[in-house]
């Protein structure tokens, strides 16, 4: 009888026990994404630059670009003691003026982008730096220290140019642009920018009838 007793008690000490409260699992972190944006020229080998920016020499970007002889302000456009940031106003050139090119260049801050599927000597994760625009898609970039050509896989021209994870367009940045440097009739040189908007005469296309003849 003590024994059936005991047994009870025992019993219903258990079940008046506190009971051990559950800890939940802590929730799953989220998985990384497959690729993330790359920051504006982090590591890798860009090409050589002066101020920050890849300059191009002779250059003549986009589609359709003519940069040769002469050219026609449009308006009054500011003259430049040199090309690239710091440049200073020495000057004006009229409205209507004709001047002579003797040299370009473009100064551009190299936007750098990274594989993200292999195509022929590209391997995924390979960084790429994009330049100049060739035109039609296409730009020069620099790639394993030495200047290609890469197109924008959805153009179609190229199949051998990969798709690329890129940042945003940076905002522009002192000096960075298409500079032009001219001769002016009475014997000053110096240099223009946005050539394109401000002169007449820079395209195979859209030119003015007074612009000089293509060479054919």
């Amino acid at each position: 009888m003590k024994v059936l007793q005991a047994l009870a008690a025992a019993l219903l000490l258990a079940g008046c026990s506190p009971q051990p409260v559950e800890t939940p699992a802590p929730a799953a972190a989220p998985a990384e994404p497959a690729h993330v944006s790359t920051p504006l020229i982090a590591a890798g080998n860009p090409p050589p630059m002066v101020d920050g920016m890849y300059v191009a020499e002779n250059a003549c970007p986009g589609e359709g670009c003519y940069l040769k002889g002469r050219i026609r302000a449009y308006d009054v456009a500011d003259l430049f003691d040199k090309a690239g940031k710091g440049a200073a106003v020495t000057g004006q050139i009229p409205a209507g003026e004709w001047v002579d090119i003797l040299s370009t260049e473009a100064r551009v801050v190299p936007r750098r982008g990274v594989v993200t599927e292999a195509r022929r000597q590209y391997a995924v994760g390979d960084v790429v730096f994009l330049l100049t625009s060739q035109g039609e898609g296409c730009m020069d970039a620099w790639y394993k220290d030495a200047m290609t050509t890469w197109c924008d896989p959805d153009a179609g021209i190229d199949p051998d140019s990969p798709p690329l994870d890129l940042p945003d367009v940076p905002a522009a940045v002192d000096g960075e642009g298409l500079w032009v440097k001219v001769k002016r009739k009475q014997g000053g040189e110096g240099w223009v920018k946005d050539a394109f908007s401000a002169f007449a005469c820079t395209g195979y296309q859209d030119r003015d009838k007074d612009c000089p003849p293509l060479p054919q």
